[in-house]
């Protein structure tokens, strides 16, 4: 008797964890990313400007057939520069910046309609939106004679001066939310179109947000190549560095950056076997 209650007692564990193992999803991300703020080619307005590659990974939670969570690790990449404005003043500002993104995101998923790859009754498509919370590190860097130098060690708007800002932080917060539509692919795998939005709580993704400090203060400050990168007039118009007074705007601090991925997912539920549109048949056997 003993032996038969802890045999039913292991198989209620298997069978459980099994449950459990079918409703987590991995997959992966690849896509494009972009960015907004005061280098876009529209600094008053949405512009997408430059697309870069993006992608990543993710590990889906589906508990019920409205709701999913998801856990993500992605990298995209971000750049602009003022040479591409629309506006001349912004072109002779001249200023360009690149910035690897990486971002650990937690996400919840609301289906418009019941969707459950790895159960019964299923739509086989299912438009969706999410929110969720996210911490990302980037790093801005500007090209300068053949290579990129990372602006934040030189504190271009004279960050740590006294009157000036301390110096912005590298790791941020931001609130990732979008939306996509999943297409169920049969036997636990699903495709998925997503384009997503990122709210930034900082107006330092480009390295560009308040004022200009006085060259000549500057490069005492915080050395020559600080001021050389901070104002880059000079280079577009084939002269001198041109000398500012302190004070003189260079970004619009009243507004955070934000950037944006958008690309293709590809999941597949653990343990879930469904048949290619008919979900109501389930034979069992993992495949993968």
């Amino acid at each position: 008797m003993n032996r038969m209650l802890a045999l039913a007692w292991l198989l209620s564990l298997v069978l459980l964890h099994q449950a459990r193992a079918q409703r987590l999803e991995p997959g992966f991300y690849g896509g494009l990313s972009g960015y907004q703020g005061e280098l876009s080619p529209l600094a008053d307005g949405f512009h997408q400007g430059r697309l870069n590659p993006s992608a990543g990974i993710f590990l889906r939670y589906n508990f019920l057939p409205r709701w999913s969570a998801r856990a993500a690790l992605t990298w995209a990449r971000i750049e602009a520069a003022d040479a591409e404005a629309f506006s001349p003043v912004q072109r002779e500002r001249n200023l360009s910046f690149r910035s690897d993104i990486g971002e650990l995101a937690g996400i919840i998923e609301w289906h418009l309609v019941p969707f459950l790859p790895q159960g019964n009754k299923i739509n086989p498509i299912a438009p969706y939106l999410f929110a969720g919370l996210a911490v990302f590190h980037h790093n801005p860097k500007a090209q300068y004679q053949g290579n990129w130098i990372a602006l934040q060690p030189l504190g271009t708007e004279g960050q740590g001066m006294p009157g000036r800002p301390r110096p912005y932080s590298l790791w941020q917060v931001a609130v990732p939310m979008g939306g996509g539509v999943k297409i169920h692919l049969g036997y636990g795998w699903t495709l998925g179109l997503e384009l997503g939005l990122r709210k930034t709580f900082t107006d330092y993704l480009d390295d560009v947000s308040t004022t200009y400090v006085n060259y000549r203060e500057l490069a005492a400050a915080h050395g020559e190549l600080a001021a050389l990168l901070a104002n880059r007039t000079g280079e577009y118009l084939g002269t001198e560095p041109v000398d500012v007074p302190t004070g003189t705007a260079r970004g619009n601090p009243a507004t955070d950056d934000w950037y944006f991925t958008g690309g293709i997912t590809l999941s597949k539920v653990l343990f879930g076997s469904h048949m290619p549109w008919r979900p109501d048949k389930d034979f069992g056997c993992p495949r993968f």
